[in-house]
């Protein structure tokens, strides 16, 4: 996978949001889903390296709250990852859009504080009946669904062997490495310290990853190589943390309706998985997004050459200019009404609109083929209807979420069984009745055919 200082997105961030409560009826119920919450301050558009960068806001940004631990004194160098809905602005459900992590490097001197702890695993569960640290160079014997295949002029990517059914979960991984999301040393060294205590196996398969946006230098060290495979392919793990991945980190990117795989951090099981979010034929390759590719087609080729070093070829960057024009202008259409429905929190619009404005989201994923993000979109439009106390309606969007959020996070996953929850107990929901009484409505009948 290519990337530079953007550090690949977790469709986790929604997965730990603040579940505070609204308790009076002319009060904004806060939304598990992510669709209602405080935006990040940090975007994709500061670059990663040993510089000094500042952060700039995307207004774009879903409202994720990612509340970070102070950091030491400033005398200090600071490393931050910020989780970032650059995937996924990422609103799978997962993603109102994908979230990639961002690795800045800011340090003066190579001081350590004692607070700054580096995990690193290189045991365990990973995948397809092996442990992982002992794989070597993603091979994947056995029961994996594809293969590592070098594709020209690409790089290596992973290629199914066999027909992939919509929300088979495609990879379990556990990191090789993880790191916090602020550090306070110098990020080279402590990354490759960490890669060198690793058994040779894990060794391996770290540094056959590829990398990019390597500084020129005619005495390039092992630890610059290290930090760069790093920045170049670690994701969000979580609000806290970054983490490294070699299987997933061959998923090669592709934008809107091309993408056909995603991904999620589980905190509880400390994995990440892939999920295909359609059904993918033998042969085909296993793709996913490096960003939220809600965009244009010159926003996204200009991000991704930005933060990635190329320039993407998918089915929809591909398209002829009238196409590619029309495609343009539904994927703007969509982020420019995913922040409408946000505003149903501070009150500026109903519940009635806010459903209404979901279901034109919907329709417009289809014509376009976006179908990421669907359950989380049916799940925020479920607590739309918990806080007006419309149960026919919560009932309805609960099992469309419930659906969607099995392709897009799996079917064993914690937003699949909290949907089945509020379906048997729709007044469970922790938003119920924090909202004035209203019909809201429910989805329309054909979103349950696909």
């Amino acid at each position: 996978m290519s990337s530079s200082s953007l550090l690949r997105p977790a469709i986790i961030a929604h997965m730990t949001p603040d579940r505070r409560r609204a308790t009076e009826h002319n009060k904004p119920a806060a939304s598990p889903s992510g669709a209602f919450r405080k935006k990040s301050n940090l975007g994709p558009d500061a670059h990663a390296g040993t510089s000094s960068v500042t952060p700039t806001p995307r207004k774009e940004e879903p409202p994720y709250d990612h509340s970070r631990p102070a950091g030491p004194s400033l005398a200090y160098a600071i490393v931050i990852f910020a989780i970032c809905y650059f995937l996924y602005d990422a609103y799978p459900s997962g993603i109102w859009g994908p979230s990639r992590s961002l690795l800045k490097s800011t340090y003066s001197d190579l001081k350590t504080s004692d607070w700054l702890k580096l995990k690193t695993q290189s045991r365990g569960g990973a995948g397809f009946g092996r442990n992982y640290g002992e794989v070597v160079d993603l091979g994947y014997e056995g029961t994996a669904p594809f293969q590592v295949v070098e594709l020209v002029g690409r790089g290596k990517g992973l290629v199914a062997t066999r027909d992939i059914q919509q929300g088979e979960e495609l990879i379990r991984e556990v990191p090789l490495i993880l790191v916090p999301n602020q550090i306070s040393t110098n990020p080279a060294i402590l990354i490759h310290e960490a890669i060198s205590s690793l058994p040779l196996q894990s060794r391996d398969a770290f540094y056959n990853l590829s990398y990019v946006n390597l500084p020129p230098s005619p005495s390039t060290s092992a630890s610059s190589i290290a930090l760069a495979i790093f920045q170049t392919n670690a994701v969000a793990a979580g609000s806290n943390q970054v983490g490294l991945f070699p299987r997933m980190a061959r998923l090669n990117h592709a934008c809107s309706s091309a993408f056909n795989s995603v991904y999620s951090w589980r905190e509880r099981e400390g994995v990440l998985v892939v999920v295909a979010l359609r059904d993918i034929k033998a042969g085909e390759e296993l793709l996913t997004p490096y960003m939220d590719t809600k965009k244009s087609r010159r926003e996204r080729q200009e991000l991704l050459q930005s933060h990635y070093a190329f320039t993407c070829s998918c089915h929809v960057c591909s398209l002829p200019a009238k196409d590619s024009l029309a495609s343009d202008k539904r994927l703007e259409r969509m982020a420019g009404l995913l922040k409408r429905f946000e505003s149903w929190e501070r009150g500026d619009v109903s519940g009635e609109e806010a459903i209404r404005i979901a279901k034109e989201i919907w329709d417009i994923g289809e014509d376009e083929g976006y179908w990421s993000e669907r359950g989380r979109l049916a799940a925020d439009a479920v607590w739309v209807a918990a806080a007006h106390s419309d149960a026919k309606a919560l009932t309805e969007w609960a099992k469309l979420a419930e659906r969607w959020y099995s392709f897009d996070l799996g079917r064993d996953s914690e937003q699949v069984a909290e949907m089945k929850g509020v379906v048997a107990n729709p007044q469970s929901h922790r938003a119920w009745g924090s909202r004035a009484k209203m019909v809201v409505g429910g989805p329309k009948a054909q979103y349950t055919i696909r």
